[in-house]
């Protein structure tokens, strides 16, 4: 592995900042500007800005750099050969000298006061680890979802491990707490890194472990957060063989680190049966659109409970499309 960083980093400030930004980056040259411009752009000016390239084949080598020349709070790494997310945030981590880390896509954007809010909440409630609300957006389009828009507990939400595998709230709401972008302080992190044998869930693993090590996660109602939803993957379902690799990395994880209290026990075996259940439905999905009807057929009578499932998802796709030819 080799890095190169730009010239640039020698004018960093030697006080140590208050938030250091990874933003780990493969060829997203169309949104890295903008979403830099965004960090840099907070009300906390305080800060250093780590963009890892992995060894991106479109123009983010030459946007980096240029970003590094004309503000000395930018710092450029590119690296080479391309080894996934988890490895170029743990080189910006291992960089990092900041009192609390963020973690910021590429084509992802903040509000401007976002740090300065989230810090403030995390000195309130006392708390290493504070998130906010994500708002989902596609290119051309406004904003059209929360990730806690169906959640009425009563916020700032205090988040246990068990609550965290569970995803679920503590008045029982479905959350997807591992979408979370937290703001987490640096004497909580220490030495702990992202797993860098994962290619999906890396965020949930790293925030689990600090969790399960003592971490209190504090989320807010603000959503601060600005998420890319592209346009190619609207559906956003992950495939079967992504849900298993989540499986197979719960095992993992579960052998390595358990035995577990009870409750916490249970809390991974029913995360690992929705999984499943996910599997079963997008392997049904995959079958049906391939027209392998005995597939599909065989695999209804097994699971019958995904009928109901396939059902609503077949609506909501119509709606999709009468929704595509009414602004058409």
């Amino acid at each position: 592995m080799q890095s190169d960083e730009s010239e640039g980093n020698a004018m960093l400030p030697s006080a140590r900042p208050a938030v250091s930004v990874i933003m780990a980056n493969y060829n997203g040259s169309k949104h890295l500007a903008d979403a830099v411009g965004s960090v840099l752009a907070q009300t906390v000016d305080d800060i250093e800005v780590i963009i890892v390239d992995d060894a991106s084949t479109d123009e983010s080598g030459e946007i980096i750099r240029l970003l590094a020349a004309t503000d000395a709070r930018v710092r450029a790494v590119l690296l080479t050969p391309n080894g996934g997310p988890a490895r170029a945030r743990n080189r910006g981590l291992d960089l990092a000298q900041g009192e609390w880390i963020a973690i910021v896509d590429a084509d992802d954007l903040i509000t401007p006061d976002r740090f300065e809010r989230l810090m403030e909440a995390a000195e309130k409630a006392d708390v290493d680890v504070v998130a906010d609300d994500l708002l989902y957006f596609v290119d051309g389009a406004q904003p059209h979802a929360r990730l806690l828009q169906h959640v009425t507990s009563a916020l700032p939400l205090f988040v246990t491990a068990e609550m965290f595998v569970r995803g679920r709230s503590s008045a029982g709401e479905s959350v997807a707490f591992g979408y979370l972008k937290p703001l987490i302080r640096s004497t909580l992190l220490g030495g702990k890194r992202y797993d860098e044998t994962l290619t999906i869930g890396e965020d949930y693993d790293l925030l689990l472990r600090l969790l399960l090590e003592g971490g209190d996660l504090c989320v807010v109602r603000e959503a601060m957060y600005r998420y890319r939803r592209h346009s190619k993957s609207l559906s956003h379902r992950l495939s079967a063989p992504a849900l298993r690799a989540m499986i197979a990395s719960q095992d993992r994880f579960v052998a390595h680190n358990g035995p577990f209290a009870t409750s916490l026990a249970a809390a991974f075996q029913q995360r690992r049966t929705e999984l499943l259940t996910r599997v079963r439905f997008e392997e049904l999905v995959a079958a049906i659109k391939a027209r392998r009807v005995m597939d599909a057929v065989a695999s209804m009578l097994r699971h019958p409970a995904l009928l109901p499932r396939l059902g609503q998802s077949f609506a909501e796709g119509l709606t999709r499309r009468l929704r595509g030819k009414v602004a058409g």
